[in-house]
């Protein structure tokens, strides 16, 4: 198990709670999975910028562990929605 936490991002629905972004299907998808992530808060912002709309922000998400088995453990702070 990874016990070392790290930080991804995630596209949210601002209207719809526990919506997010998926990149693969190109939707939105009720909670969040790995499909979701990505690596910085200024890529997930040039994607809305670029393919999306202004129902639609960046969140961060703190993983803080993942296990063998591709169980991961996540935490999702809606007070640290990242603004531009």
């Amino acid at each position: 198990m990874v016990n070392k936490s790290f930080t991804m991002y995630t596209i949210a629905s601002i209207y719809e709670e526990d919506y997010y972004f998926n990149f693969d299907s190109e939707q939105l998808e009720f909670n969040i999975n790995e499909e979701c992530l990505l690596p910085t808060e200024k890529m997930a912002q040039k994607y809305v910028d670029e393919n999306l709309n202004d129902e639609h922000i960046v969140i961060k998400v703190e993983i803080e562990s993942i296990s063998k088995t591709g169980t991961w453990v996540y935490n999702i702070n809606t007070d640290e929605v990242c603004k531009y």
